[in-house]
């Protein structure tokens, strides 16, 4: 089955998105947004333009596509989620607040995106 992702060059605009997503906000915060709470709403920014880039990085193809690849995005999706539910519940258990959806959104693509290149690499058979 073929899968439905974005062309290889959307992994680089996602990269400048995640690398720049800093500096963009400051620009953004200090020359076009005048309203009292730009500082909510530049943190706001800063965070969906950080998780966009991730999702562009993880959503778009690698440079050949076959079952290892495909096999190794589904193990990453699966030891990702399955590593987020386990610190969610240790939280919940401890007592400590849960964290934002933010902090748990990327938490889990860094460990998506570390997990798949691990697994591309061979370093760990799962």
């Amino acid at each position: 089955m073929k899968s439905r992702l974005f062309p290889r060059k959307f992994k680089f605009v996602g990269i400048i998105l995640v690398l720049f997503a800093f500096p963009l906000t400051k620009l953004i915060y200090n020359h076009v947004i005048e309203l009292p709470l730009k500082d909510e709403i530049s943190m706001n920014i800063l965070k969906g333009l950080v998780l966009a880039g991730f999702l562009l990085m993880i959503l778009s193809k690698e440079k050949i596509e076959d079952e290892f690849i495909d096999s190794c995005r589904l193990l990453a999706f699966r030891a990702s989620f399955l590593s987020g539910l386990v610190v969610y519940i240790v939280n919940v258990i401890t007592g400590d607040e849960p964290t934002s959806s933010f902090n748990v959104l990327f938490f889990q693509s860094l460990l998506y995106l570390s997990f798949f290149y691990t697994f591309k690499k061979g370093v760990i058979k799962w």
